[in-house]
């Protein structure tokens, strides 16, 4: 496979550096993100168990699959949903706008703000990693909270 792109994040604690790269052969193109170091191998293979998870859950989440140390992504096409948005602010189609924003709104909820909310204690290595949350409600997350929509 030609590496096409890629982007390293070490700004993370060790676990969470990851190279993220876009990578074509002869017929597809996948996103693949891939550990640093030894220590992110448990955070890439969660990336999996979660797609696997939420597909029983029907959640639409990119396919994807484990090879080695890394994750693979379908290499997905296509207009964003914001840029499905302003297409239609600029267009003037307001009903097209609305119904975009509820399929939004569906998606934030079943993601991030369903009954699974939940109230967490933030300690040691989570505020190494996201730093202090302030009040009461910041600190209520939703278990199925997905950092790289």
């Amino acid at each position: 496979m030609e590496k096409i792109y890629s982007k390293i994040v070490r700004e993370r604690k060790e676990e969470f550096q990851i190279e993220t790269s876009i990578q074509q052969d002869c017929k597809k193109k996948y996103v693949v993100k891939r550990p640093l170091c030894p220590a992110g191998v448990t955070h890439i293979r969660r990336m999996e168990e979660t797609y696997i998870k939420e597909k029983k859950n029907n959640t639409l989440l990119c396919p994807c699959f484990i090879e080695g140390d890394s994750v693979y992504f379908e290499y997905v096409n296509g207009i964003t949903l914001c840029q499905k948005m302003l297409r239609s602010v600029e267009t003037g189609n307001e009903i097209e706008l609305q119904r975009l924003i509820k399929e939004y709104e569906i998606l934030i909820e079943k993601l991030c703000c369903g009954k699974e909310k939940t109230n967490v204690q933030f300690e040691g290595e989570f505020s190494e990693v996201f730093g202090n949350l302030g009040n009461e409600e910041q600190r209520r997350i939703s278990e199925n909270s997905y950092s790289d929509l």
